[in-house]
């Protein structure tokens, strides 16, 4: 490789090829995209971590100058399909998730109505006038209690809150205990997160009747899985959804998931035939916007008195909130044993559901 002229990179200062656009105020992000006729979306929050919907009045939203319409959890179940369950579930448990909660809210922040409207202070105004009628019930927002058999169920058609189990085993764990000249336990806890990116969430979806496609605008990292939900959740071939990002500001992974706002902003535009627009606030953010970690872990490790590691045992509760399923505790168990030789190894991740904000990914992991 030659080292001269215009093909020496190393050791030179180099011009960063995207900065332009975002030093001179010309970048496009998602608050930025602007589509004629279009409908802003807030959304209704349960206040309570868990509860049944008894009830949605929305006739004082309704007669709000601007409020185009008010769209309950219940009528959007009628011509939208669940979001998919993740693969990784114990094989007798299913997550039936739509956009909107149809019959409980399962964690503070859990969207139960969409509000329509022409402008956003309209939308948001409104929105708080809806009036929700809940009957609260139980909740857990610990794994180790929701790991429990007396605990409230977050999905009542579980048979318990485990979501998902993980483990292996490698050589002689209690050998290695018993020739042990020390040993080791800890409780360690590692505490939930939340990604704080500069730019919240959002998405506009604009569809062409005419055409049958739907074109949708969203702050992700994940635009060609965002398109396989939306088509899955609308029924439609993916061939008719386009999915565009737009300069994205901040991510860290949390982006990384398919969120359930993003679905329904794609569904209510192509219900309606109107574009449709929904960028969240920083309070909605910290609720609805997936944390990551929260993870009890319980480590017993073996030693010579040479240092030598003789065994490991490492047993993972994940806090995985009230959605998702999120697997990103198995990284954690992968890792468990690090770089170190251990010739006797076992490593246990649950996967625990409770009425918590849904965990997600933040720097992977």
């Amino acid at each position: 490789m030659s080292t001269s002229g215009n093909t020496r990179y190393i050791g030179r200062p180099l011009r960063r090829l995207g900065d332009d656009r975002l030093i001179t105020g010309t970048a496009a992000f998602l608050d930025d995209i602007r589509v004629p006729g279009l409908l802003h979306l807030a959304l209704v929050r349960s206040p309570l971590a868990h509860a049944l919907i008894r009830d949605v009045d929305s006739a004082t939203a309704l007669a709000l100058p601007g409020v185009v319409a008010v769209v309950t959890g219940r009528e959007l179940a009628s011509w939208v399909s669940p979001l998919s369950s993740p693969p990784e579930l114990l094989p007798d448990r299913r997550l039936k998730r739509y956009p909107l909660a149809v019959d409980r809210a399962r964690f503070v922040g859990d969207p139960v109505a969409a509000v329509l409207a022409f402008d956003p202070v309209a939308a948001h105004e409104a929105a708080e006038l809806v009036t929700v009628s809940y009957g609260e019930l139980p909740a857990v927002v610990d794994a180790e209690r929701a790991r429990e058999a007396a605990a409230p169920l977050v999905h009542p058609d579980w048979p318990d809150n485990v979501a998902f189990r993980w483990e292996v085993t490698h050589g002689h764990l209690d050998r290695a205990f018993r020739q042990a000249d020390a040993t080791v336990s800890l409780r360690l806890v590692n505490q939930r997160i939340y990604a704080a990116f500069l730019e919240p969430r959002g998405a506009v979806a604009r569809p062409d009747p005419a055409a049958g496609e739907l074109t949708v605008w969203a702050s992700t990292q994940v635009p060609h899985s965002l398109r396989s939900s939306i088509a899955t959740a609308l029924g439609l071939p993916e061939h008719q959804i386009r999915v565009i990002v737009p300069e994205v500001g901040g991510a860290f992974g949390s982006k990384g998931g398919v969120y359930p706002e993003y679905v329904l902003v794609a569904a209510l535009a192509w219900q309606l035939g109107r574009p449709v627009k929904w960028v969240e606030t920083r309070s909605e953010s910290l609720l609805g916007t997936v944390h990551a970690r929260d993870q009890v872990q319980l480590v017993r490790a073996a030693f010579r008195r040479d240092g030598t590691l003789l065994g490991l045992d490492v047993r993972i509760l994940a806090n995985l909130g009230a959605y998702n399923a999120a697997t990103t505790a198995l990284r954690t168990g992968l890792l468990a044993a690090g770089p170190y030789r251990v010739a006797a190894l076992h490593v246990l991740v649950e996967g625990i559901m409770t009425n918590c904000t849904p965990l997600g990914s933040y720097r992977a992991a």
